[in-house]
C-alpha cells in the first residue's frame, strides 16, 4: 500500500511533534514543577494569569507588532520592488538578483552583528554620518519600539532576496495574454487596470508567495 511509504514520517511526527504538543496542553491545566510527585489541577487559571500579567500583555502586544511589521517587510515591499524590477527594468534583473540574494547568504548572527555596528549610537557609520548634520542616532536599544524595528529589519534583511527572488519569479510566469485581455476590458469601460492588474497578479502569485 502507498501510505505504508508514509508511516515512518508519520511515527516521527507522532512522537516527537504530536504527543509532546498534546501533552503540553494537557499540562497547562496543572500547577506543577516539573519535578513533584503530584500536579494541582487548576483548570484556566494558567492561561487566565498569562493573559492577565501585564508583562505577557506587553510581550503579546510586541509580538503582534513585531507580525505585522514583518508582513510589511517581507511580503509588501518585496512585491512592490519586484513589480519595478520585473516591469521598469530591462535586461539588468540578474544583477538585482544577485544584490538582494545575497543576505540570504549569511546568518542571522551576522547580520546581528553588521546591524548593531551600523546603528551603534556611538562609534557606528550611521552615528558618524548624521553628527556631521548636527543629528545623533537615539539610543535604540533603550527604547523597545525602536528595539522591535530593528529587529526586524535584521530579519527582513535576511529573508528579503529570497521572497523578492521567488515574487520576481512568479510575475516572469504570469502569462501576458492574460494582461493583455485585461487591459482590454478594462479601458473600455473607464476601469482602472492598476488595480486589476494588482488583483491579477495577487492571485496569480499567490501559488509562489504561499
Amino acid at each position: 500500500m502507498p501510505f505504508l511509504y508514509l508511516l515512518p514520517s508519520a511515527l516521527l511526527l507522532l512522537v516527537f511533534m504530536i504527543i509532546p504538543i498534546g501533552y503540553t496542553f494537557y499540562l497547562s491545566f496543572f500547577n506543577w514543577n516539573l519535578i513533584a510527585p503530584t500536579k494541582e489541577f487548576v483548570g484556566l487559571a494558567n492561561y487566565v494569569n498569562v493573559f492577565t500579567d501585564p508583562t505577557n500583555q506587553k510581550v503579546i502586544l510586541n509580538t503582534l507588532v513585531y507580525i505585522v511589521l514583518l508582513v510589511i517587510l517581507n511580503f509588501i515591499l518585496p512585491y512592490f520592488i519586484s513589480l519595478i524590477v520585473n516591469f521598469f527594468i530591462g535586461k539588468m534583473k540578474g544583477p538585482y538578483k544577485i544584490l538582494f540574494f545575497i543576505p540570504s547568504l549569511f546568518s542571522l548572527v551576522v547580520g546581528a552583528m553588521l546591524f548593531s555596528w551600523i546603528l551603534n549610537p556611538v562609534s557606528g557609520p550611521l552615528a558618524l554620518f548624521l553628527r556631521d548634520f548636527g543629528m545623533k542616532v537615539p539610543q535604540w536599544t533603550n527604547s523597545g519600539a525602536m528595539a522591535i524595528v530593528v529587529i526586524c529589519l535584521i530579519t527582513n534583511w535576511k529573508v528579503f532576496g529570497y521572497n523578492f527572488i521567488l515574487l520576481l519569479t512568479g510575475l516572469g510566469a504570469v502569462p501576458k495574454n492574460i494582461l493583455d485581455a485585461a487591459a482590454w476590458m478594462v479601458f473600455p469601460s473607464g476601469g482602472s487596470f492598476g488595480i486589476l492588474y494588482c488583483r491579477l497578479t495577487v492571485g496569480l502569485l499567490f501559488t509562489s508567495s504561499s
